[in-house]
């Protein structure tokens, strides 16, 4: 197995990093519908459905547990890394159902979740890819070893819990004046 790269951002760091970049670009999309608007712009119409878009695409990203399970399975231990709109454990029982098509016997314990944090999922996946351990067509599985997996976990955890700012939380409410002003 690959080791984990050397200078790749922490969890933590990716979020101080992206999260701005996020808002901004909302802000950016926010002003031009504002602009195209106040000029009854032709694009108008093409503006609003771009920030309506970004909207959706956020409010999924803001939405989204992300999840670390540790997975006994009859032939060993494996990880699965993931995000979910619904209660994590009824998605555990769901990879549970997967999984036994796989093994012939599965035990899953949560490692941990981190709410508002659907944005990092594809990071996981690029940061720890050389883990990669797909089963058949499931992909988002990993083969670490202790030491791995104590390192996966502790960067993981050294994510502070997402406080929502307040357009955040306007997204996650589909609560805006821009769109009763559009409507």
């Amino acid at each position: 197995m690959g080791k984990i790269p050397v200078g790749a951002l922490e969890f933590v760091r990716f979020n101080d990093v992206q999260e701005p970049l996020l808002l901004k670009k909302l802000l950016k999309l926010e002003l031009a519908f504002k602009h195209a608007e106040y000029k009854n712009a032709p694009d108008l119409a093409y503006r609003f459905t771009d920030l309506k878009l970004y909207r959706a695409q956020l409010q999924r990203i803001l939405s989204s547990s992300l999840y670390f399970l540790e997975i006994e399975t009859n032939i060993g231990i494996i990880y699965k890394i993931g995000v979910t709109t619904r209660p994590v454990l009824k998605r555990v029982a769901e990879v549970k159902i997967d999984l036994l098509a796989h093994y012939s016997s599965v035990a899953i314990r949560v490692l941990g979740t981190w709410e508002h944090r659907g944005n990092v999922e594809l990071y996981f996946k690029h940061r720890y890819q050389g883990f990669n351990y797909p089963i058949g067509s499931l992909t988002e599985y990993y083969k670490f070893n202790a030491e791995d997996t104590e390192m996966v976990l502790r960067d993981l955890q050294q994510m502070q819990p997402k406080i929502l700012s307040q357009d955040e939380k306007n997204i996650l409410e589909e609560n805006s004046s821009w769109e009763q002003i559009a409507v």
